[in-house]
């Protein structure tokens, strides 16, 4: 007998999750001027809902074409607007309504994560490998902005809440996101042990949120691990090719 199709409904789980991961983005924006650390949490519930949507999907066989391409719109949001507007107001010194050399500054990282959406779409519909990434994933980056200025607020290292600083750190993962440096997707493990190791660091730090304790600079440090072990292996897999 064939494969009975799942019921219309279950397709609007995984949509949901996804939609859910909008709204934290839009409370992001809300909060940026006046809540950063609260926008920095709300950009982190938003990367745990891109975690989720997919795998919901898959785990009820409503994967879609549709599904993938409100998802991307909603990274764009998520983890492209939202963000961007985070770093200009806390540590651009930018003010709503301004255009001014710092909202260009967090623009070039909207335009690098939209651009680094557009290249995962494309490798996706041409059947490309789900282990690793072309390029720092959208939502890595934009919680690399997020935890950052959460880790500032928690230490209160108000010195480095500044354009000299914020500038840097913004345009570095903007071009890690358009590089071609592989990073692990972390959808598939070679061990349990990998998985329990990634999964616990993140449960780890939506606890020590939870409880009061510092968790965004367990994400900070945690992503800068991420980036760097990407680096490492890009260089050293550069070093073992063979010349010519």
């Amino acid at each position: 007998m064939p494969d009975t199709p799942p019921p219309k409904w279950l397709a609007a789980l995984p949509q949901a999750v996804t939609l859910t991961g909008v709204f934290f983005g839009f409370l992001c924006l809300i909060w940026a001027p006046d809540h950063p650390y609260a926008a920095g949490v709300a950009l982190i519930l938003a990367g745990i809902c891109d975690m989720v949507d997919g795998r919901v999907a898959r785990m009820t066989g409503t994967t879609s074409e549709f599904g993938a391409a409100l998802d991307s719109l909603a990274d764009v949001v998520s983890f492209g607007v939202a963000p961007a507007y985070l770093a200009y107001v806390w540590g651009l010194g930018g003010t709503a309504g301004d255009v001014d050399p710092g909202a260009l500054i967090a623009f070039v990282f909207v335009v690098c994560g939209a651009l680094r959406l557009a290249r995962f779409n494309v490798a996706a519909a041409e059947g490309a490998a789900v282990d690793r990434f072309e390029g720092l994933p959208i939502p890595a980056g934009a919680l690399i902005l997020a935890s950052f200025v959460m880790m500032v607020e928690e230490w209160d290292l108000e010195p480095l809440q500044q354009p000299l600083v914020v500038a840097p750190i913004l345009l570095f993962a903007a071009a890690l996101m358009v590089s071609r440096i592989p990073f692990q997707s972390f959808k598939k493990f070679k061990t349990r042990w990998g998985m329990v190791l990634f999964y616990g660091n993140i449960a780890m730090g939506l606890l020590e949120l939870a409880v009061g304790l510092p968790g965004g600079t367990h994400m900070f440090l945690l992503l800068n691990v991420y980036v760097g072990l990407g680096i490492f292996n890009a260089v050293a897999a550069r070093e073992k090719a063979p010349a010519g």
